[in-house]
């Protein structure tokens, strides 16, 4: 009986080794439902080296939708992260895969779903290119030896998203930014108006009639054009939605 004790201690110290080992520089928040598609929203701590382009493809998003998330921290600049500033990740590794562009070892072209094997191609640099591992490229096609490629073979690419992420952020896209206190400015979108994951991006939701709703932090962009960063349902971990300023109606203090 003594025995088996010191082997279930010994056990649950490697247990707690284990989960003391894993990296604090993302965390996961909570787990959300937009525009049909899992997303798990994590907290990120950038990192000396960090850029905009480099956190969205570790994440499988774009640059813009993490800059118009922490807008309110990272500032006019989206080129400009301080090392130690915390911010909201979308992580979309779990829903759909980007092409994140030709490299070494993976230069085949793409059509749709589809990547054709090209001389000097590996699997694993294919797995790279689109943010995946190479368990899962192998399963979706069959691959039992990962060393064993032919040129002219065609892989599917499972859970393809539909565009490739822009990787390179402008020198300045907003022209600025203000967060807002709780009841300063009050929303009122007008009926049928769409609600975007960042300003000029994909829309997710439509609103109905007769909601208001408190802007959480809003922007202004070069184009002169303000929008509005809003939660539909507060304390729900549902992603925020973004509103420009001509869909809504605003009363209170909502220059921004």
């Amino acid at each position: 009986m003594k025995k088996a004790l010191i082997v279930f201690a010994a056990l649950f110290v490697a247990m707690m080794l284990l989960v003391g080992s894993t990296p604090n520089s993302a965390e996961a928040q909570t787990a959300t439902t937009t525009g049909g598609s899992n997303v798990v929203y994590q907290n990120y701590v950038v990192q000396s080296g960090d850029s905009l382009a480099k956190i969205a493809r570790d994440f499988c998003t774009t640059w813009q939708e993490i800059y118009y998330l922490n807008s309110n921290v990272i500032g006019s600049d989206p080129n400009v992260l301080e090392p130690g500033t915390v911010l909201l990740v979308p992580n979309r590794c779990a829903s759909c895969y980007y092409d994140q562009g030709a490299t070494m070892g993976a230069n085949g072209p793409v059509s749709g779903n589809v990547y054709t094997v090209v001389q000097g191609d590996t699997l694993y640099s294919i797995a790279t290119r689109f943010g995946m591992s190479v368990e899962t490229l192998s399963a979706a096609n069959g691959i039992t030896d990962p060393t064993k490629l032919t040129v002219g073979q065609k892989l599917i690419i499972p859970s393809m998203c539909n565009t490739t992420p822009p990787t390179t952020p402008p020198t300045s896209d907003v022209a600025a930014t203000r967060s807002f206190a709780p009841g300063q400015c009050l929303l009122i979108p007008k009926s049928g108006a769409p609600g975007y994951n960042y300003p000029n991006g994909v829309q997710t939701t439509t609103f109905g009639s007769g909601g208001s709703y408190y802007a959480i932090q809003g922007v202004r962009l070069n184009s002169g054009q303000s929008w509005y960063m809003i939660e539909t349902d507060p304390g729900s971990g549902n992603a925020p939605v973004w509103v420009k300023d001509s869909d809504v109606a605003k009363s209170g203090d909502c220059n921004v």
